[in-house]
């Protein structure tokens, strides 16, 4: 499917406990990966650096030329989005999208559930379940790059919203990566894991030299080599602190 997104020994605070030293990995557009991370830090870096809130301390990072980054945290109120839901989700500008393997209505999708009454409102002022259906919206309607899913699997969800998440796992045309840390409760995550062929990466060693990645059966893959340059975009590697785009 080609490569989406590659780290190649990439550091983050390296030289701190909490940081992330020497992570290798690669993801592939359309593919699913269960992510997993030592603790809440380490979880929060590795997440602020695919959404591009942090620059990486060493190693380098490619990238797909038209790579995006859909992060759940994000939606659910770690940004403030000042535009309208309607606008926000393209609803008059691109009705229609591919979901499912077939060309569905954007309005469609919100009624089943129960969220084509949120068009009109603020982003930032969605709270409780809307700030759910605005989340779950945003990422359904993505047609490319990577989706994050680090909280909406650990929510309480009601039977419209469990049923669009379900279709979003398993249809989605996007990357989708479900990113973890040792602590989080797995009962949370096995439900939705099962529910695709998730490629297990297990990040959570890092802290003690080169990660091993793993693929579906368990074995440890060979450190990806460097994508094609006419493929890719390449960030520089960083020195200083992380620098938050928002």
């Amino acid at each position: 499917m080609g490569m989406l997104i590659q780290f190649a020994n990439v550091g983050f605070f390296p030289d701190q406990e909490f940081g992330l030293k020497r992570v290798s990995l690669e993801l592939e557009w359309g593919k699913r990966y269960k992510i997993t991370l030592a603790n809440q830090d380490q979880m929060s870096g590795f997440l602020g650096i695919l959404e591009g809130r942090y620059q990486v301390h060493r190693g380098r990072i490619y990238k797909a030329r038209d790579y995006a980054c859909h992060s759940d945290r994000l939606l659910l109120g770690d940004r403030v989005y000042k535009k309208k839901v309607g606008p926000f989700l393209t609803l008059e500008s691109q009705p229609f999208l591919q979901f499912g393997g077939r060309r569905r209505a954007k309005r469609t999708l919100m009624e089943e559930l129960r969220a084509y009454s949120l068009r009109h409102l603020q982003v930032y002022k969605l709270k409780g379940d809307e700030r759910l259906k605005f989340a779950l919206l945003s990422l359904g309607f993505q047609e490319s790059g990577l989706i994050l899913i680090s909280q909406l699997f650990l929510r309480q969800l009601d039977g419209p919203m469990e049923n669009f998440f379900t279709q979003l796992v398993q249809e989605s045309r996007c990357a989708l990566a479900l990113v973890c840390h040792l602590q989080t409760p797995q009962e949370g995550l096995e439900r939705w894991t099962g529910l695709a062929n998730f490629l297990p990466l297990d990040l959570s060693q890092s802290e003690h030299g080169p990660t091993e990645v793993t693929d579906q059966t368990g074995q440890p893959q060979a450190e990806p080599s460097p994508p094609a340059p006419e493929d890719l975009e390449r960030l520089p590697e960083k020195k200083g602190e992380p620098n938050p785009v928002d």
